[in-house]
């Protein structure tokens, strides 16, 4: 495919393609697949050293398909959640659900969630100042904004743990872009606190650990 657009466009001034064709386009042996892309730049050629590129046919939710695999090509895996309803997660006892995260597009959400809080640090996407680093066990009290708004206050809280890893917490509320998405699920009853665990030994994996864990907990509505 770049061979044939080379000397219509100046390729060589990009390192990001994404291809949308017709979902009849026969592109390999396989064509049970709808969507493919690169998890970050890879080789390619001499004349492409470092690229991503993602292969998606035409659907009806073409917007959100070019959004996903768009974070594939950022170096982001699926946000996926944790269904053993218990508090403690062990990855080898209870494997965590692939696309579970319901609340952000790189999970199973409907509609162009936001990423979520550990993909946005990997990314570098938060300022100075945006995520609190929790250092000791003590107990402490902090005050985040919805990681959609414009507040300058900060947007996300990590936690390191023992067993390695750490917990992310994010503040959801219809605000920003998530304000046009509330009517749709799973925003609509949307519980505000979202807590995920990151594995360190993978950039940008993520866990979310279901919202029904932590009915228990007494939380105000901006802070934890």
């Amino acid at each position: 495919a770049l061979d044939q657009i080379k000397d219509q466009v100046s390729i060589e001034n990009y390192d990001r393609f994404s291809f949308i064709m017709a979902d009849d386009v026969s592109c390999d042996s396989d064509d049970s697949w709808t969507e493919k892309s690169t998890l970050g730049k890879i080789y390619l050629s001499a004349e492409f050293p470092s690229v991503s590129i993602s292969w998606i046919k035409s659907t009806k939710r073409i917007r959100l398909t070019i959004n996903h695999n768009f974070g594939h090509n950022l170096g982001l895996r699926h946000d996926n959640a944790n269904v053993s309803g218990t508090q403690v997660f062990n990855a080898e006892e209870s494997p965590s659900m692939e696309y579970g995260g319901a609340y952000s597009v790189m999970g199973s959400s409907s509609n162009l969630a936001h990423y979520n809080a550990i993909h946005k640090n990997s990314l570098g996407w938060f300022d100075d100042g945006e995520v609190i680093e929790v250092s000791d066990s003590i107990n402490q009290v902090f005050t985040i904004a919805p990681i959609s708004g414009e507040s300058t206050l900060p947007k996300a809280i990590k936690i390191p743990r023992e067993a390695g890893g750490s917990y992310f917490i994010e503040y959801r509320r219809p605000v920003g872009l998530d304000g046009l998405l509330y009517n749709l699920l799973p925003f609509k009853f949307l519980s505000s606190i979202l807590v995920y665990l990151n594995n360190d030994s993978f950039n940008g994996d993520s866990v979310l650990l279901l919202p029904t864990m932590f009915q228990h907990l007494d939380l105000e509505l901006n802070s934890i």
